[in-house]
């Protein structure tokens, strides 16, 4: 995305479009001045992420990494397979372009939410969280690399990207009007309401980078709208089901908790006591006490999402790493915010 200038206008100049188009619908009460102070963040403070490569070597060729063994002996032909995991790690700053991190993008949209719904935050951690959230949004729609496609070949243009970022810095100015700002802001901002508020995973396609300098500007525009929407979507849901979720699960926690009573105080009697009659009432104790405990997990019905927002569960370790293959390889990345 461009220079500081423009995140901070883009975020601001849409907060005000869409507080005066929606405000009747949102609280629209967040301390907006944070925010836009906040949102250059992730440039002058980067998340980083752990990149691991692990690839399997046998016999000096590289390998599926499934079938790797340390060694392994065909049994009968009196050969010896020397198996080796090779595994390579990196330590980087987090991406911003080339399409949205949605990793990141996601863990900040939700911190932002849980900390204005759980701790009734309006100008902190919840205005930094949206602001890296936002930041990503924007960055999202600007490649670092271009292909230009010609009659000689298919060429990869880095100096493209700041050639388009210093162009953005001088047009936003004269693009960021009233009326292009209304009609970009509803488009982002219905896209966010066709979809139930729980589904954090946006495919939209002004998210995809461009390299028209028009383009790129509305492109961030629709998904700043779109992700100030989705945090005040998330937030009224939170709020409207705040009571009902957590009725449910104190009620599960407290069967539970009786269930593992139950459990504890049937093997100890058990222990104590070895008349047959009685046993078999302990046994009977047991399966009860059982039963009783296995209602906890139920509360795995409502999104991990929901019960992170409402402050029930830490966020899942698992939504901040990706696994994925290259080849006969397996690269596995582990997301470390630095917000918290």
């Amino acid at each position: 995305m461009p220079s500081w200038r423009v995140h901070r206008d883009v975020t601001g100049d849409v907060y005000d479009v869409l507080c005066s188009m929606y405000g009747g619908r949102w609280p629209c009460d967040i301390d907006i001045n944070e925010v836009v102070e906040h949102v250059v963040d992730p440039d002058r403070n980067p998340d980083t992420v752990l990149t691991v490569t692990e690839k399997c070597v046998c016999d000096g060729k590289e390998v599926d990494i499934t079938y790797c063994r340390e060694q392994s002996s065909y049994v009968g032909s009196g050969y010896s397979r020397r198996c080796i995991v090779e595994s390579r790690r990196e330590e980087r700053g987090a991406r911003h372009h080339g399409g949205l991190n949605e990793v990141m993008w996601r863990y900040y949209l939700l911190l932002a939410a849980r900390s204005y719904v759980v701790d009734n935050d309006r100008s902190t951690k919840c205005c930094w969280a949206l602001a890296r959230a936002l930041h990503y949004a924007q960055d999202s729609v600007l490649s670092r690399k271009v292909q230009v496609v010609g009659v000689f070949g298919t060429y990869t243009s880095g100096d493209f990207h700041d050639l388009v970022e210093d162009a953005l810095d001088t047009y936003a100015y004269g693009y960021l009007k009233p009326e292009i700002l209304q009609r970009l802001v509803m488009e982002g901002v219905n896209a966010a309401l066709r979809e139930p508020p729980m589904r954090i995973r946006p495919t939209h396609e002004f998210f995809n980078p461009d390299v028209s300098v028009t383009a790129v500007i509305e492109n961030a525009i629709k998904a700043t709208a779109y992700t100030f929407a989705k945090f005040f979507e998330i937030i009224n849901y939170a709020n409207n089901r705040k009571e009902s979720i957590g009725r449910v699960v104190r009620r599960l926690r407290l069967v539970s908790g009786i269930g593992i009573a139950v459990l504890i105080l049937s093997i100890l009697l058990m222990a104590a006591l070895h008349q047959p009659g009685i046993t078999n009432a302990m046994g009977a104790l047991l399966i009860i006490g059982l039963i009783l405990t296995s209602t906890w997990p139920l509360y795995r019905s409502f999104k991990e999402s929901e019960l992170y927002v409402l402050g029930i569960v830490n966020y899942p370790t698992g939504m901040l790493r990706i696994r994925m293959r290259r080849g006969a390889s397996v690269i596995t990345e582990t997301y470390k915010p630095l917000l918290t």
